[in-house]
């Protein structure tokens, strides 16, 4: 992988480790918590894959000038978070409950994250469809936003520690 997206998975590792706190820190800002977790529901950690994907495809498109990262970003978001979702409920069904696996498994998704990012990314056949990963980026912030505010009672986004769903109460 290039050098560049291996700094910037690890920067984005750590953005995602800060922006794991960023809810609680800002004193629970409502427009904060629509973006970060509010929770330690797994949905709202998927956030934590997300955020930094979408952070370095803005810079990227800016300062580096991909032509296609933000399609190449929208398809390294969703095979992520299905791997992500897949390990936290395949430990839940043989009942593993550890945090440092929660940790590296977050970190394995991120790297995976990117190094599908990358090959997207220098593909130059996806630019045609680089509308359709703008499109689809606003339908993950409109996604993440609803689902934060209206989190549907499944246990997707149950917080076990609260016993709650979405915003705290």
């Amino acid at each position: 992988m290039k050098k560049k997206f291996v700094i910037s998975c690890i920067i984005a590792i750590l953005l995602g480790t800060l922006l794991h706190f960023a809810y609680d820190i800002s004193n629970n800002t409502f427009i904060i918590g629509l973006f970060t977790p509010v929770n330690e529901s797994i949905w709202e950690h998927i956030k934590l894959i997300y955020i930094p994907l979408l952070t370095f495809a803005v810079i990227s498109k800016i300062f580096f000038k991909y032509k296609n990262i933000f399609i190449a970003s929208s398809i390294s978001f969703l095979i992520p978070s299905i791997l992500l979702l897949f390990i936290h409920y395949t430990l839940k069904k043989i009942q593993i409950e550890s945090m440092f696996i929660d940790i590296t498994s977050y970190i394995l998704s991120m790297f995976f994250a990117f190094s599908i990012m990358y090959i997207y990314a220098n593909n130059n056949f996806l630019y045609k469809y680089e509308k359709l990963g703008i499109t689809l980026h606003i339908i993950f912030l409109i996604m993440f936003s609803l689902l934060t505010i209206y989190p549907p009672h499944i246990q997707l986004f149950l917080d076990k520690i609260t016993n709650s769903y979405g915003f705290p109460k």
